[in-house]
């Protein structure tokens, strides 16, 4: 039995998202086409708030929740309410942003509750930003402006910047170079590509073949660490990957309803406890590459510092 989990990733959203990210299964899909594939649709913030009084019951250590989105979370007109609601429980939480979803100040007003903000800003130049992100100038320059807003808040969230890893050493270490010259952010990384357990391609631009050879599978760290949820559908399933599927295809794979299970109960079933021992029984673990962080336990040293 394990005690409790480190972070509860909690996806709010599917199919929505401003952004056409090349690394991403939602990016790469045409904004008019994701509904077939992914299903529209928000969490209710009741159910928000039912898992952030059962995360107090956990003895040992309570979890962060990672708000994350099958697209982009910040489109979650609720997501206020949530941040603000965890807070006053006495719940960290980290939002993962592409830096839009909400008018400017109405975004700001919002992430300012969370504990830590990640940007997936992903470049450091316009150019880049279009490749990789899909959208025009315009917009890397107003994600950047609302990072240094966050930053100039009296009590502000921990702010990370983050990119993809790229096919290229130089490029990563000047998008490092460039926001750490900034100082906007606490700390500025390069987040491991991986291909969402083989569902989007290793493309051009972001990993080539050799440096695709150097990944190893290895024993995963989610089944003693993470639990994922999609709070649209109001499931826990083993890997937060297994989300960007079809509605009636992610269903399928569900360890636990959420609507009507504690999820101390789901965290410590049966499902859960055979995984844990023997991660590599489940198929979806044999050819999986995502959890080969550049850097270890960043999660952890993020919430540690927040």
């Amino acid at each position: 039995m394990i005690k409790s989990p480190t972070i509860i990733n909690i996806s709010v959203t599917r199919g929505i998202c401003p952004a056409n990210c090349i690394h991403c299964p939602v990016g790469k899909i045409k904004v008019d086409k994701r509904a077939e594939l992914f299903g529209l649709g928000f969490m209710d913030v009741e159910l928000f708030k039912k898992i952030c009084n059962e995360s107090l019951e956990f003895k040992y250590k309570k979890p962060l929740l990672r708000i994350h989105g099958v697209g982009e979370p910040v489109c979650w007109k609720s997501l206020k309410e949530a941040l603000i609601h965890a807070k006053e429980k006495g719940l960290k939480t980290w939002v993962f942003t592409s830096g839009l979803g909400k008018e400017r100040q109405d975004f700001i007003d919002t992430l300012k509750y969370a504990s830590i903000v990640e940007f997936s800003i992903n470049s450091y130049d316009p150019k880049d930003y279009k490749k990789t992100k899909g959208l025009n100038e315009k917009y890397f320059y107003e994600v950047k402006k609302r990072i240094h807003l966050m930053h100039s808040l009296e009590k502000k969230p921990r702010l990370l910047i983050s990119r993809v890893e790229s096919n290229s050493p130089k490029i990563d270490e000047s998008f490092i170079k460039y926001w750490k010259k900034t100082k906007y952010a606490d700390d500025v990384f390069i987040r491991s590509f991986h291909n969402y357990g083989q569902r989007i391609k290793d493309r051009k631009g972001i990993l080539d073949s050799k440096e695709e050879a150097h990944y190893k599978i290895k024993s995963c760290l989610v089944p003693t660490s993470r639990m994922n949820i999609d709070g649209v559908l109001g499931i826990v399933v083993r890997c937060f990957n297994e989300l960007f599927e079809k509605e009636e295809n992610v269903l399928k794979k569900a360890v636990g309803s959420i609507k009507n299970q504690n999820l101390i109960s789901i965290w410590n079933g049966e499902v859960m406890e055979s995984w844990r021992k023997d991660n590599f029984s489940y198929p979806e673990c044999k050819n999986c590459k995502s959890c080969q962080a550049p850097n270890p336990n960043s999660s952890e040293k993020q919430i540690n510092l927040c």
